[in-house]
């Protein structure tokens, strides 16, 4: 009452089959070997697939720990705080990722002590002129003047003190255009009389020329124009 599996070989004696070999063994002792492989596949199959899911989340943290670093180091630029530095990662992509992000935090910083430094010269640079038509403006409120001459003379240095207000007023002007065709990578360019803008450049630093006693001499061909951003 059992399955079996049966093979048969004739054998030959002087060319003729002089018999058959013929052998059976049960199916069932088969059947427990292969069951004994099917096992020991599932446990390797499980314990390869362990190894695996380990050595998946070793990597993938080794990955994703930089990339945390990195995302709280870019939140942290984001929200103005210059003095953050990340750590550079052995990974080539994940470590140059992160020498670029230093490199533009100290970019950043540079930048912001350009613009600090910028603000108080400018602020000074507005203080000494508004300050200057102050006490003219007062001296001739008061009736200090004591002559029409001295009078005129007043109002000429106060008209000196407004171009070169003027003057400052226009450079910041011309810096926030410049900064608004940076955002838009583009400059608008229009034709232009360059003697005109040579001539509006001479009139810009005219306090600071009339102060240092300096002379300036300006040629340009009239009707020239160019292709410029004015």
């Amino acid at each position: 009452d059992q399955d079996m599996m049966y093979t048969a070989i004739p054998f030959y004696r002087d060319d003729k089959m002089a018999g058959v070999l013929r052998t059976a063994v049960p199916l069932r002792s088969i059947n427990d070997a292969l069951y004994g492989a099917y096992v020991n596949i599932a446990i390797g199959g499980i314990v390869a697939a362990l190894i695996a899911a380990a050595l998946g989340l070793i990597v993938s943290r080794r990955i994703s720990r930089p990339l945390v670093e990195l995302k709280k180091g870019a939140e942290h630029l984001s929200k103005g705080n210059l003095d953050v530095s990340l750590p550079v990662s052995s990974s080539q992509e994940i470590g140059m990722l992160a020498e670029t992000l230093n490199t533009m935090a100290e970019q950043l910083k540079k930048l912001e002590g350009v613009r600090r430094d910028f603000v108080a010269n400018v602020s000074h640079e507005l203080k000494t002129p508004i300050t200057s038509i102050r006490g003219f403006v007062e001296t001739l409120l008061d009736g200090s003047a004591e002559s029409p001459e001295e009078t005129e003379r007043f109002l000429r240095i106060t008209l000196k003190q407004v171009d070169r207000l003027s003057a400052i007023i226009e450079d910041l002007l011309s810096l926030s255009r410049i900064e608004q065709e940076s955002e838009n990578f583009s400059i608008l360019l229009e034709s232009a009389l360059i003697e005109n803008i040579v001539a509006a450049a001479v009139q810009s630093c005219h306090a600071k020329v009339d102060e240092r006693k300096i002379r300036i001499n300006q040629f340009c061909q009239g009707g020239l124009k160019a292709k410029v951003n004015p």
